[in-house]
């Protein structure tokens, strides 16, 4: 906790950019098989997609392994 008890917040949500490619790849394959394929648990699949904070390195992956995906 940062000092005069205000809690510091790490993270941000997913951005557009990432966000539309990631919910066609959970609608066509679904939430299981798209966190087994990109290496990430569900939660975070979820997470992502609704729009709340994930950590920065988590965006990096997600960009990495969704652009890679894309390349395939």
């Amino acid at each position: 906790m940062a000092t005069g008890g205000t809690v510091r917040r790490i993270g941000s949500s997913l951005p557009r950019e990432l966000r539309v490619p990631l919910k066609r790849a959970v609608d066509l394959e679904g939430d299981r098989a798209v966190a087994r394929r990109l290496g990430l648990s569900r939660s975070t699949i979820t997470r992502a997609l609704a729009g709340l904070r994930i950590m920065p390195g988590t965006i990096a992956l997600l960009r990495e392994r969704l652009s890679g995906a894309r390349a395939s």
